[in-house]
């Protein structure tokens, strides 16, 4: 029974944390209420070969690993390294199914910000898409 208060107790402190880190991550970027879900996006490729895209999401409970994907760049008229083409064709994957829908979003992705209007038709670091 101790083993289970503790484990809850590690779960409890972990969420509030995760929390609180949510409400100063909507406080530095202005936003009305604290992130329920974000995605994060990183791509990879051994010196041009192989390349990847990646999706982690994150929310008020912590990471969560069953919604992470990965992206297997198909695209065949893409200059080997092209990190830029690469992160556009995983923006355009993930986001196609939910262009018609009018829901607010954020998203950020790895390289900093030269991805920033190269994403999904431009302005990958917009709050709303």
């Amino acid at each position: 029974m101790a083993n289970a208060r503790e484990a809850l107790g590690r779960k409890l402190a972990d969420t509030a944390s995760q929390q609180r880190l949510l409400a100063g991550l909507a406080g530095a970027f202005g936003l009305a209420r604290p992130p329920r879900r974000i995605e994060v996006y990183d791509n990879s490729h051994i010196q041009g070969s192989n390349p990847v895209g990646a999706m982690i999401v994150a929310g008020p409970e912590g990471f969560r690993k069953n919604q992470y994907r990965k992206f297997n760049i198909r695209s065949t008229d893409l200059v080997p390294g092209d990190d830029y083409g690469m992160m556009r064709e995983v923006l355009t994957r993930r986001f196609k199914r939910l262009i018609a829908e009018d829901t607010p979003r954020s998203r950020a992705g790895g390289g900093g910000v030269g991805f920033c209007g190269r994403g999904a038709g431009g302005g990958c670091c917009d709050s709303r898409r």
